[in-house]
């Protein structure tokens, strides 16, 4: 008597989208370094409520608040590798938060460039390495490889855009794509 029809909808709705989105990263994969990948237009929201609704049970799971701007922009990209960075960075936050309620803040400014950032309020170590982030097998993580922003950084560069990370008020993290128009 705990569920309900609509409760079991959605959920094997969730299953299929992600059962479908793996089998997109996985030709994604196979496809990366072929010349032959077209860009397509994308709404910049709608591109970020596929990506939320990927890890939506992981956010509930933990409690962690999304608050995000919207603004009604299309660019050009390729949408599967943009979500794959999208979800990338807010994984990694969302395992930074821990145990506690956390928000991860995105803020989107559309002047010059494109410029999307996610912002975590759970402080790191004095000690943490900024510069390394991006880097090939560098991991804070007990089972991670170090390879999901290193990946990351490589799609936004064939963007011709650019990803950064810095210290942010709250002693978090905030990363910040900047793609070109």
């Amino acid at each position: 008597g705990i569920l309900d029809d609509d409760s079991e909808i959605k959920s094997l709705d969730c299953i299929n989208e992600n059962a479908q989105y793996l089998s997109n990263t996985i030709e994604d994969f196979r496809d990366f370094f072929k010349k032959s990948k077209t860009k397509n237009f994308v709404n910049l929201n709608n591109l970020l409520e596929k990506t939320l609704k990927l890890i939506l049970s992981r956010l509930k799971d933990k409690e962690i608040s999304i608050i995000k701007n919207s603004l009604d922009i299309e660019f050009e990209t390729y949408e599967r590798e943009m979500i794959q960075v999208f979800m990338n960075i807010i994984q990694n936050g969302i395992e930074a938060i821990d145990e506690e309620t956390g928000i991860f803040n995105i803020y989107i400014e559309n002047e010059e460039n494109l410029e999307i950032s996610f912002e975590t309020n759970k402080e790191v170590e004095e000690e943490f390495e900024v510069e390394k982030v991006f880097s090939p097998y560098f991991t804070t993580k007990k089972n991670g490889n170090g390879l999901g922003l290193a990946l990351c950084k490589k799609i936004i560069e064939e963007h011709n855009g650019i990803i950064s990370v810095q210290k942010n008020f709250y002693n978090g993290l905030t990363f910040t794509v900047v793609l070109v128009k």
